[in-house]
This record gives C-alpha cells, structure tokens and sequence, in this order.
C-alpha cells in the first residue's frame, strides 16, 4: 500500500514536471511490489505444507495455495504494468531482490528458518546481498555511469 501511494505521487510529479528520473523510480516500485508479492506467495505456500506435516487438515494447505496463487497472479499484474511503462530489467531485476529478501525475511522471523550459525557463513551472506544490491544499483545507473568511463570502453558512439 505504501509503494502504491508513492508510486501515485511520482507518477503525478513526472507528468506535472515531464522528469525522466522520475521513470526509473516508477520501474523499482513495480519491480518492488511485484517481487513483494511473490516471496509472499513462496512463504504462503511453505506455511501450507508445514500445517499439513504438522497434522492440521488439508483444508488449511488449500486456503494457503489458493492465498499463494492469488499473491502470485497480482504480483505478476503488478509486473506487466512495470514492464509496459519501463525497462524490462530494471523491473525483472527489482522484483527477483525483492522477493528474495522477502523470502529470506519471512523465513527467518516468520517460519523460524534460520541462518548459518557461523560467523563466516553469516558474513557470506551479507557479502552476497551487498553484491546484489550493488548490481541491482549499477543495472538502474547504468545509462549515467556511461559517461563517466574512458572513451575507449564506452563502445561504439551512435550518431
């Protein structure tokens, strides 16, 4: 709901102010809420297959995949609409961090899943999603960051 309404209030000042970066920010929410939605989904529907080993009815497994199914098909209208207005690997990339950190958040406080108890395993960790947020980053800043490189890696110059 709060990636929604900011979504909403970028949208209004790009077309009052006609700004570009503003385009960007639009493809990291739909990216954002659509990968939210599907690490919901992924947890959702662990959560039914831990009632079921734990003796609960199945009909908890089914109201948990039918909840899991629904996550996943807004997740993916959220998706479409960010792949309609933006790159499509700003918003694929967006959405795949955030539903791993979705996943990983939500397994740890929510399902009791734990991480590696040493200290390097932990380390490991961080150092992996500090990489991927700093990919993330340079996939997004790339078409700035161009200019800045040597004439010689930068590629053929269109006319």
């Amino acid at each position: 709901i709060l990636l929604n309404g900011w979504l909403r209030g970028y949208k209004l000042k790009r077309k009052e102010q006609e700004l570009v970066l503003y385009e960007v920010v639009e493809e990291i929410i739909y990216g954002v809420e659509s990968g939210i939605l599907f690490g919901i989904s992924s947890v959702i529907s662990k959560t039914g297959f831990l009632l079921l080993d734990q003796g609960y009815a199945r009909f908890f497994l089914a109201v948990c995949i039918s909840i899991s199914v629904l996550c996943s098909s807004f997740g993916f209208v959220y998706q479409t609409q960010g792949l309609n207005h933006g790159r499509a690997i700003v918003v694929t990339t967006s959405g795949a961090v955030s539903s791993i950190l979705t996943g990983v958040v939500s397994g740890v406080y929510v399902l009791g899943e734990e991480l590696p108890s040493s200290p390097s395993g932990r380390g490991m960790v961080l150092v992996g999603w500090v990489l991927i947020v700093v990919g993330v980053s340079l996939l997004v800043l790339s078409r700035h960051l161009v200019r800045y490189l040597p004439r010689r890696w930068r590629g053929r110059q269109q006319s």
